[in-house]
Order: C-alpha cells, then structure tokens, then sequence
C-alpha cells in the first residue's frame, strides 16, 4: 500500500500532466488567433468576406419578403402559408449562417488574444511549469 509520501508524488505529477495540457490548449488556441489574424490581412480575405456578406443580405432580405407576404393583406391558403414560412426560415437561417462564417475568425482572434493574456500566465504562475 503507498505512503503518504508515494500519493503526494503522484498528486504532484498528475497536477504537472494537467497543466501541461492545459498549456498545450491555450497554444494551441493562441496559434489559430495568429493564423486568423494573418488570414485577415491577406486581400483574398476581402474578397471572400464581401461574398459572403453579398450572400447574407441578399438571404436577409429574401426571409424579410417572404415577411411580408405573411403579413400582408392577402390571404394564404394553409398550404402556402406553410410553404413560405418555411421559405422564410430557410433564408433567415442561411443568412445567420453566413453571419457567423463571418464572425467566426474574429470570435477565434479573441479567443486566442484571450487564451495568451490568461491562460498561459495561469499555468505559468502555478509553479508547475
């Protein structure tokens, strides 16, 4: 049966194994912020990004028309009442879609600028590492 002193070792080094990889996650998020924050700058970034936003409004505005017609005068038979409602939820959630390839890179930049201010200097000040 281990000592006291055999399960304090063990607790030590599984603390160590932890950090190691609690250290090895915020690299790893810190590198994709880097690799985000270098794919922004590149002009094809801009090329892509307007697109894509192209593509959102124009889906936006396909789900805010079939809006209208819900909401307007004329009187829709329940099966194309049904029809553009679903019609009218498709494009409004491509369009979030869209949103979010977009929004994606930055959400990844904050999250690496996060993971290098916080998490490292964590790991680092624990002593363990």
């Amino acid at each position: 049966m281990p000592g006291i002193e055999e399960l304090a070792e063990f607790q030590k080094k599984q603390k160590l194994v932890a950090a190691q990889r609690r250290f090895e996650q915020a690299r790893h998020v810190v590198n994709v912020g880097r690799a985000m924050e270098e794919l922004i700058t590149d002009p094809r970034w801009a090329v892509y990004g307007n697109h894509v936003e192209a593509l959102r409004v124009d889906y936006e505005e396909r789900a805010k028309g079939h809006e209208r017609i819900l909401t307007g005068r004329e009187f829709l038979d329940p099966q194309r009442y049904g029809q553009v409602r679903v019609e009218m939820a498709e494009a409004a959630g491509i369009a979030k879609g869209l949103k979010m390839a977009l929004d994606v890179v930055e959400v990844l930049i904050n999250r690496g600028e996060a993971a290098a201010g916080e998490k490292i200097d964590e790991i680092k000040g624990s002593g363990l590492l």
